[in-house]
């Protein structure tokens, strides 16, 4: 596998394990930051290694889904539509205290289950 791609593996699985140490600390709007941060270069490291060029500078997960040209179930195309604003909304500081606000240990632990799940077939995509 190419050495770049596998930087972005590296890093997608140093953020999967962030979100689930985060998940047993009870700090739970991180593990759907995390989660999307996983997400988003396992799709990254999928384009790397499909065009030989660096992915784009963007962090919309549906996006790069689509130019990742993998397909996933419905339900897991709106997770990622879902998952995409815990990067977008908290940097920013209203929209965090409002992203905080509905989260809990359930949806934290349903949110790291679903996106395992989704790293399941984009690893298979990768084939590791």
């Amino acid at each position: 596998m190419e050495n770049v791609t596998q930087l972005w593996i590296e890093r997608a699985d140093y953020d999967l394990d962030t979100a689930e140490a985060m998940l047993k600390s009870a700090r739970y709007l991180y593990v759907a930051f995390a989660c999307q941060q996983a997400v988003e270069k396992y799709l990254k490291a999928i384009i790397q290694k499909r065009s030989g060029k660096h992915p784009p500078y963007i962090h919309n997960l549906p996006s790069l889904l689509q130019l990742s040209g993998m397909s996933l179930s419905h339900e897991q195309q709106e997770f990622l539509m879902l998952l995409t604003q815990y990067y977008i909304n908290s940097r920013y500081v209203d929209f965090k205290q409002k992203l905080f606000e509905g989260m809990s240990r359930e949806k934290a632990k349903d949110c790291f289950n679903k996106t395992k799940d989704i790293i399941l077939c984009l690893k298979k995509e990768l084939k590791i």
